[in-house]
């Protein structure tokens, strides 16, 4: 296929720099999970069109798909006819990216269901060279499908896979009902077989997103372009930002008040009387330069101290006087 690698790196490169343009605040939406589906169809549209010699009439939006039972009016995504030596090409797309600001997200495991039922469907339309699914997800996914067996994994790794309908026959329960929901219930599947045409995966600030671009029934091998293995990467990422924060929560800062908390601490004696000139230079003495709060502001603060810490010194300044003793409670 004439150039067909060069329009998936394009593609790869432009949704990167959407998502970018997105998460630093210079686009007019405020997050990617504002994106859908037609993100991608027009992304791989613009990328086929300008690396392929694609001309734009020869592609077709929701194109009938004849072979689908579970449907009464199945449809592709996007269907192109052959021409200047290009294949016909069918093509689904899967956007998969969780909302940050919300609670509730679709369950994974339907996510999952949806991805073996696109296959599933480029699989059994008729009469056409090349097959693609094209998904665009984030971390979340990434690690639910490098947490599954094989032949499952192979689909977050790049590798090329072959599965049956008895390899669904193992898929938790809600992934089935997705694909039955989508396909029909008597899947009659023999080796359908899976090659990656195209992976990237890329972070942003502390968000990590993948791209697949997955071959199915594909008649030549492609290679992944991964460097590293994703799933590392992925979990890595996880244990990052737990280490993060634990150290943040560690982290502690001295009050404007705290040489005027330490040396009432500090105190050992029973009882006594200062002025606030002489409080000031006893403060000066644990943290030089310090000005003493209001007088109103040293009541609440010993207090607090007295409330927290039955037992210690309690402080009543009166005037330009103070006095202080051992209050107990």
């Amino acid at each position: 296929m004439k150039n067909i690698d060069k329009a998936f790196k394009l593609f790869g490169k432009l949704m990167q720099c959407r998502f970018e343009r997105i998460l630093n605040g210079e686009a007019a939406v405020s997050d990617i999970h504002y994106e859908s589906e037609d993100t991608i169809r027009y992304m791989m549209f613009h990328a086929l069109t300008s690396a392929m010699d694609i001309q734009p009439e020869f592609v077709f939006l929701e194109y009938p798909h004849p072979h689908v039972p579970a449907r009464e009016n199945p449809k592709l995504d996007t269907f192109i006819e052959a021409h200047n030596g290009n294949p016909s090409m069918a093509f689904e797309m899967k956007f998969t990216v969780k909302n940050v600001k919300k609670d509730q997200n679709v369950p994974k495991s339907m996510v999952f269901g949806a991805l073996i039922s696109d296959l599933i469907r480029l699989h059994y339309i008729p009469d056409v060279e090349e097959r693609f699914l094209v998904w665009v997800f984030d971390r979340d996914m990434g690690i639910y499908l490098c947490n599954r067996k094989e032949p499952w994994n192979d689909m977050i790794k790049g590798n090329t896979f072959t599965f049956t309908a008895k390899h669904l026959e193992g898929l938790p329960k809600v992934t089935i009902e997705e694909i039955q929901k989508r396909i029909g219930k008597n899947i009659g599947l023999d080796n359908l077989r899976v090659s990656t045409a195209y992976a990237r995966d890329f972070n942003i600030g502390n968000r990590i997103f993948g791209i697949r671009v997955y071959n199915v029934d594909g008649k030549h091998e492609w290679y992944s372009q991964l460097e590293t293995d994703p799933c590392t990467v992925f979990r890595r990422k996880k244990r990052e930002r737990g280490e993060r924060k634990r150290t943040q929560t560690k982290q502690c800062t001295r009050g404007k008040y705290y040489a005027l908390a330490t040396w009432l601490r500090g105190i050992g004696r029973m009882a006594f009387e200062i002025s606030l000139d002489e409080l000031e230079k006893e403060i000066n003495s644990i943290s030089p330069g310090f000005s003493p709060p209001s007088r109103e502001k040293i009541h609440r603060m010993v207090e607090q101290l007295c409330r927290k810490r039955p037992g210690r010194l309690w402080l009543a300044l009166g005037g330009m006087e103070g006095t202080a003793h051992n209050g107990g409670q």
